[in-house]
């Protein structure tokens, strides 16, 4: 797992970003259950032991930051969850 320190006094990490970020090339926006079938043809294509669509479920429910990168066709390009502490990120996977 990779630890993410945010600055002391700092506002929670993603805290401005609860509708998305956009550019001309691509959108990031919050990970929904919907999106699973896309994410899960990444996750087994890029990793030998890949996270089971249960495992996604199971961060979503849990109110864990997931973001899905998004081309401008909709495509996905990649994505993360994350687990917020006490002024810091865990990367769960990405």
């Amino acid at each position: 797992m990779t630890a993410l320190r945010a600055r002391r006094g700092a506002a929670p990490a993603l805290a401005g970003l609860a509708t998305g970020v956009s550019t001309d090339a691509c959108a990031l926006h919050p990970m929904t259950t919907a999106q699973l079938d896309a994410v899960m043809a990444i996750e087994v294509s890029a990793y030998p032991f890949p996270w089971t669509r249960g495992n996604f479920i199971d961060s979503l429910a849990a109110g864990h930051p997931a973001w899905l990168l998004q081309d401008r066709a909709g495509s996905p390009l990649g994505y993360f969850i994350a687990m917020t502490g006490v002024e810091e990120m865990h990367l769960l996977n990405i």
